[in-house]
């Protein structure tokens, strides 16, 4: 709690004419207890801002990740048929994956809606460099894994990490 990475998620939507919005960004350096309720709280509120909702979590190699997965699929369970969690296994070096996300929103292409989170997500994908010498990535990962995972698919997606 206050300390260490962040936890990030981030809510990613798709127009039909193909162009991103990050609705919705929620980062904070929290322990494991609050951030199961911080995992509630945003299902409850996305749910009903949004309906049908995909979350993509990574799973990590190792048993780990395996738990961590499991876990928050049983913590989330409640929220079905309107939350479907999809497991996403890293499988390229993290600036292989963010990179297509983090030029969307550098260059503008990826529409940010109005929130107190603008700026620290936007600043965090100014800093991210592809040899991960940067201080912070965390909301960098969870768009850009919710970015590659619903790319072309036009759906909501709501990455967690």
């Amino acid at each position: 709690q206050g300390g260490g990475d962040y936890t990030a998620w981030v809510l990613i939507g798709r127009s039909v004419g193909s162009v991103d919005y990050v609705a919705d960004v929620q980062r904070a350096q929290l322990s494991t207890d609050n951030v199961r309720k911080l995992l509630l709280a945003t299902a409850r509120a996305d749910i009903e801002a949004y309906g049908q909702l995909r979350w993509t979590i990574p799973n990590d190699p190792g048993s780990a990740g395996e738990f961590q997965v499991a876990e928050i699929r049983r913590l989330l369970e409640p929220f079905k048929p309107h939350l479907t969690i999809v497991d996403v296994a890293p499988h390229r070096r993290k600036g292989l994956r963010a990179r297509s996300h983090a030029d969307q929103i550098n260059s503008g292409n990826t529409w940010l809606i109005q929130g107190e989170w603008n700026y620290h997500y936007r600043q965090e994908h100014r800093k991210f460099r592809d040899d991960e010498q940067h201080e912070f990535d965390d909301q960098v990962d969870a768009g850009a894994d919710a970015h590659n995972l619903h790319t072309g698919k036009g759906t909501i997606e709501w990455q967690a990490w």
